[in-house]
């Protein structure tokens, strides 16, 4: 009997716990809303920083493995800088070009948004972020050039494993002054990726590795913050997240 009332008693404050969470989660969502209405534009700005931070913190201690001990805060203000004074502003301006360039919210209209987006605004974009980032790290001009030269094609290839279905959701059903903010919390683990390509230094063999497909980095990380994959067995996820550590251990190598 006491086992019985134990185990009420437990699920009841689960049950509680998670009532509270989401009330909780509830009243942040309000307040964003609200502050949203209020100052749009600082809004999308600095939600677009902070993310960009965060992938920089996923790319250093996921996917580069450096520990806290060695978390390169420097870094991540670099990153979060572009994110604020070079992504928020281009992004959030682009899109409400964009809507103005293809009008209507039909599926015909979101699909024409994501091939302007994809094929006009994108290489453009990430060869802008990555000649910042070195320029950043204190690359010369020669050095950048070449760094672009290794490095865009790579990540220009895996830019398109992930944008064009998320940027065709995005523009058919997410409000103008909610894009950014979608794309950017879409855009934590691409932003992971592109900040440790960014700030990567020297690669052996360059000729012979490919790119890490984005479908890949986005798995770690929901496996890392627990998040279930619906449509995947356990023992497929777990194969996927060998994988990608194999792939990514090998680049840890190629750098050292």
């Amino acid at each position: 009997m006491a086992s019985v009332v134990g185990i009420m008693n437990e699920r009841l404050f689960e049950s509680f716990l998670v009532n509270h969470i989401l009330c909780h989660m509830a009243g942040l969502w309000r307040s964003y809303q609200a502050l949203m209405a209020k100052h749009p534009w600082t809004l999308q700005i600095i939600t677009a920083g902070s993310l960009v931070g965060v992938g920089d913190v996923i790319s250093q201690q996921l996917i580069e493995r450096r520990g806290l001990a060695n978390h390169s805060a420097r870094r991540t203000t670099k990153m979060m800088s572009i994110g604020f004074f070079f992504v928020g502003p281009v992004v959030g301006g682009w899109y409400k070009v964009l809507d103005k360039l293809v009008t209507g919210g039909t599926k015909s209209a979101a699909l024409k948004k994501m091939l302007v987006d994809q094929v006009g605004f994108a290489p453009c974009f990430l060869g802008a972020f990555l000649g910042i980032s070195g320029a950043l790290n204190g690359l010369t001009v020669e050095e950048n050039v070449a760094k672009l030269k290794r490095d865009y094609m790579d990540a220009l290839i895996s830019n398109y494993y992930l944008w064009p279905p998320v940027q065709i959701a995005n523009f058919y059903f997410i409000p103008l002054h909610h894009r950014l903010a979608v794309v950017q919390i879409v855009a934590v683990a691409w932003n992971s990726y592109l900040s440790w390509k960014a700030n990567k230094m020297k690669r052996a063999a360059v000729s012979s590795m490919k790119p890490v497909p984005l479908v890949l980095l986005i798995t770690s990380v929901l496996l890392t913050t627990h998040v279930p994959l619906s449509t995947c067995r356990p023992r497929d996820l777990s194969l996927v997240n060998d994988q990608l550590d194999d792939v990514l251990l090998n680049r840890a190598g190629d750098d050292a």
